[in-house]
């Protein structure tokens, strides 16, 4: 509809080295989109009705990208409401922080409600690799619980 193939929206919007990927990591050198696509586009050019994708996998962190984690308390209702970004990827993250601030704070599982992620009420809590949320998330809902507490 825009009077380019799939190869040329690909070949255009391809990171090249040097490039600010939206994790904050800058392509390198070893970043070899554009190379592929060249590389398979007489092949390509002979199927019309072929498909083509692209796909690439960012390091993670680890390559100078602040490592963060943040979380939000609240109390209501005699109950406190922790609020996070992280996104749980099967490590059980909830259940973490849970344990966290109950083990920080003497109080109750049942005597804290988990909020599910939103962006709009929740702090960027950085990325989600393995188990670092474990540690980072943790340790900011481990520094809240202290902060609430002396307050």
């Amino acid at each position: 509809m825009v009077g380019i193939s799939p190869w040329e929206i690909r070949y255009r919007n391809a990171i090249r080295p040097g490039q600010v990927l939206p994790n904050g990591q800058i392509a390198d050198e070893g970043t070899a989109m554009v190379e592929t696509l060249e590389a398979v586009k007489k092949e390509y050019d002979k199927y019309p009705y072929a498909g083509i994708a692209c796909a690439m996998k960012n390091a993670g962190v680890g390559v100078g990208i602040p490592d963060i984690g943040r979380c939000k308390l609240a109390i209501k209702g005699g109950k406190i409401h922790l609020r996070t970004s992280a996104s749980c990827i099967g490590q059980g993250l909830a259940t973490t922080m849970i344990q966290m601030l109950c083990q920080t704070t003497g109080l109750k599982p049942e005597d804290v409600i988990y909020q599910a992620p939103d962006t709009h009420l929740t702090p960027d809590s950085g990325n989600t690799t393995a188990s670092r949320q474990t540690v980072f998330t943790g340790e900011a809902t481990k520094m809240h619980v202290f902060n609430l507490k002396r307050n």
